[in-house]
């Protein structure tokens, strides 16, 4: 499953577009109400082939962090994941502006900080099970 915590409309749609290509559920959270509901919810009926809770062997969650995010800190939401689920993979995404973002980011526990552009480069990828990861030559 991902959890998407994002505000940017048009980023939640392409995030949620990208997810529902590659079969996988996706959750949008734009404030961390949603976020805990999301992160305590089972996984949804198209995630297998009935609705079902969260079984073991499921893959990890992926939660992408729009650290731009309204409504909720986005350091908060990175840690709120890692709280509930150590195992969760959290990718954060900033404008390449920002640099003191993508350090706040990685503080609180994100996994991987993009520029923005590179997100959008990797997005389809990034819910593969490697997680999207380029290979060296």
């Amino acid at each position: 499953m991902v959890i998407a915590v994002v505000s940017d409309l048009l980023f939640a749609t392409r995030i949620a577009q990208a997810a529902r290509h590659a079969g996988v559920p996706c959750a949008v959270a734009a404030d961390l109400r949603a976020l805990d509901e999301a992160l305590a919810a089972p996984a949804p009926a198209n995630s297998g082939p009935a609705e079902r809770e969260a079984e073991p062997t499921d893959p990890p969650l992926l939660a992408v962090v729009d650290m731009n995010v309204q409504g909720v800190s986005p350091t908060d939401a990175i840690r709120a994941v890692k709280a509930r689920q150590p195992e969760a993979r959290v990718v954060a995404y900033f404008s390449h502006v920002q640099t003191a973002q993508a350090r706040e980011a990685r503080a609180a526990g994100a996994d991987e900080v993009l520029p923005r552009s590179a997100f959008v480069e990797r997005l389809a990828s990034l819910f593969r099970a490697d997680g999207g990861t380029p290979r060296p030559p």
